[in-house]
């Protein structure tokens, strides 16, 4: 990932990616959450927090017991997220600075998420990187835009591609975005939504 690229290009869009993002993915973002199928008590990573628009979701869903981490590599999205975990007194989250290709965390995951992260989900170290925070048989789940096949595409990939160069640098046509996720977990299920211009993938790490 070309990490500075990323940081100027959010240094522009952190201050409408609330408004821009969360109407139109908030039903996927509370599937993807759910498909994680968290406990109370659960350690899960929000891989690319952003705005941290999915931490009360999962927060909710592990409840005061378990813990929520939040990784993101751009300073303006993270002071959004942060404010939001001091308005919120969120007791249980611990967001983080970091490189989704280089961060360190000191204990396992019992899940993680990825909503939204085309860059992460494309790099071909993030996610390997990440899979080893978590556990065997912890669940990994990753949504996002994709491009659409067929005469959908003709009708619907020109709105995708200009809804998300805003916020992405990794543009690839030869692969979907959810390819690397399908080498790490051999079970892994992909849907699609929105006409096939949204994808929501989770599975298993084997033991």
């Amino acid at each position: 990932m070309d990490v500075q690229r990323i940081k100027r290009k959010y240094r522009h869009t952190a201050w409408l990616y609330d408004g821009l993002i969360a109407p139109a993915t908030d039903r996927l973002r509370r599937e993807a959450v759910a498909r994680l199928g968290l406990r109370t008590g659960d350690r899960v990573l929000d891989l690319g927090c952003g705005t941290g628009l999915s931490i009360p979701l999962l927060r909710q869903a592990v409840g005061d017991a378990g813990t929520v981490y939040g990784i993101e590599v751009s300073p303006d999205m993270l002071a959004i997220a942060r404010r939001k975990a001091t308005d919120g007194t969120w007791q249980n989250v611990r967001l983080f600075e970091a490189d989704a290709e280089t961060f360190e965390l000191e204990e396992l995951l019992d899940g993680m998420l990825c909503f939204y992260v085309h860059d992460i989900t494309m790099s071909s170290t993030a996610l390997p990187h990440a899979m080893k925070f978590l556990k065997p048989a912890g669940r990994l789940v990753a949504a996002g835009g994709k491009l659409a096949r067929g005469w959908r595409g003709w009708l619907i990939n020109p709105v995708t591609v200009a809804y998300a160069l805003p916020f992405i640098t990794t543009f690839d046509r030869s692969r979907p975005p959810f390819t690397i996720v399908l080498e790490l977990i051999p079970e892994c299920y992909v849907e699609e939504r929105l006409l096939g211009s949204q994808y929501l993938a989770w599975g298993t790490r084997p033991r």
